[in-house]
């Protein structure tokens, strides 16, 4: 059976997703949208990385392995950690 509630904008379930990541916790593009899906453009995960990291939420680390998302080719993603609340 189907839910009756709204679904969410992507932005909104990425936002709340990353809220309830603990300071510390290391994760990946493939991580948000292996939890809340792939956006209707996909560029837009990393503008809001990029955002995220800009207002102190995230960072970016040291460390590119290679992504798990099926069709990447095995593209090279950023780790990233969380940083505040």
């Amino acid at each position: 059976m189907q839910s009756t509630e709204p679904k969410l904008p992507w932005f909104a379930r990425a936002k709340a997703w990353l809220v309830l990541q603990p300071i510390g916790t290391a994760f990946t593009a493939d991580d948000l949208t292996e939890a809340v899906g792939m956006p209707d453009e996909p560029n837009k995960v990393g503008a809001y990385f990029s955002g995220w990291a800009s207002q102190g939420y995230i960072r970016a680390g040291l460390v590119q392995v290679p992504s798990l998302r099926p069709g990447s080719k095995g593209a090279k993603v950023t780790i990233w950690e969380r940083v505040r609340r």
